[in-house]
């Protein structure tokens, strides 16, 4: 909103109300809540009224509605293809003409990856100076603007994703890693069960009236209405639901991995590689 007004005022300027003024408010006046706060209502000048609402938590990503916008343009396979490769430490390029769905698409792929934190580089728009990073052999995801689409595959090995085109592709060099088999097919089902509940219905014997019940792989049975269903924004987090349950089936009994070396004064704890197989 704040970038809206300034950028209406640098079209229609008003002798009353100085781009620079608003500006100065913005960043001098406006003081983010931090996470768990109060919404702040303020005003940058131009009779206008804002309003922040921090996130809840300073750890639970917010996504809005980036997650099932890329769910809803690339399709249930090509995302978990992007996700796969976040895992697997494989190169991630996006591609797009539009500077917001790069950003939206990365920070998707971001916030699927939670309760893990990405610690590679994350440049969700790579301004056209900057393209020899791609060079860099430590994984990344990265958008690019189209133009330069041709310069950044130039010695490319990884995962690139046309956004506008809907197409994900993967280089010969590269080879994603085997997903547990298991909670793998439980995530993709649920995937569906939420996207494209449709099929799940096509091979009932009565047609659906309005409220179904879907059970998901967890065991516990919900009762969901077709209009909530079409609620995006309670899609988007039922799909981000669906990947923490993922990583916590994937996760569960790690504490059994663990091993006290107790011979040091005081006791290291270190991982047994070879128990995670057991678990």
């Amino acid at each position: 909103n704040c970038l809206g007004i300034v950028y209406t005022m640098y079209v229609e300027p008003s002798s009353d109300i100085r781009i620079e003024t608003l500006v100065g408010n913005i960043l001098a006046n406006v003081n983010v809540p931090p996470p768990g706060g109060h919404a702040l209502r303020f005003s940058i000048g131009a009779d206008d009224r804002q309003v922040i609402q921090p996130p809840a938590s300073p750890t639970v990503p917010c996504t809005g509605l980036s997650v099932y916008n890329l769910f809803k343009e690339l399709g249930i396979d090509h995302v978990v293809t992007i996700f796969c490769a976040a895992l697997s430490d494989i190169k991630i390029l996006f591609f797009s003409r539009s500077y917001w769905k790069l950003t939206e698409a990365c920070k998707a792929v971001e916030s699927l990856l939670y309760p893990l934190k990405y610690c590679y580089t994350f440049i969700p728009v790579l301004p056209f100076d900057l393209i020899e990073i791609l060079d860099a052999p430590t994984p990344f995801i990265i958008g690019v603007h189209s133009d330069q689409k041709l310069q950044a595959l130039a010695n490319f090995d990884g995962l690139w994703v046309d956004l506008d085109g809907a197409s994900v592709h993967l280089t010969e060099n590269v080879k994603l890693a085997p997903m547990p088999e298991k909670p793998f097919n439980r995530t993709l089902s649920s995937l569906f069960q939420i996207l494209k509940p449709d099929i799940h219905a096509a091979d009932l014997a009565f047609p659906l009236n309005g409220r179904m019940n879907l059970k998901l792989d967890s065991g516990s049975p919900i009762v969901a209405d077709y209009p909530k269903y079409k609620d995006e924004s309670n899609k988007d987090k039922q799909i981000r639901a669906i990947f923490i349950r993922f990583f916590s089936e994937l996760f569960a009994g790690y504490r059994s991995c663990l091993l006290i070396i107790r011979i040091n004064p005081k006791p290291v704890i270190s991982f047994h590689k070879v128990n995670i197989f057991f678990v």
